[in-house]
């Protein structure tokens, strides 16, 4: 595998070791559409932010 795509995969999977991690600490008080929200609110804040875009687009 080329060594680019290698650490992606790496990074991608350590951020969602951590991601699991945390949760499971905080005593999994998030349920999975709570989370799935967050990510929403998050993915649209970044994109109004870096692109300037509408969070209905």
């Amino acid at each position: 595998m080329p060594a680019p795509i290698d650490y992606v995969m790496s990074a991608f999977s350590y951020l969602i070791y951590g991601w699991v991690i945390k949760w499971l600490r905080r005593g999994m008080k998030e349920t999975s559409s709570a989370r799935i929200a967050m990510f929403d609110i998050s993915t649209n804040w970044t994109k109004r932010r870096w692109f300037g875009m509408n969070a209905c687009h």
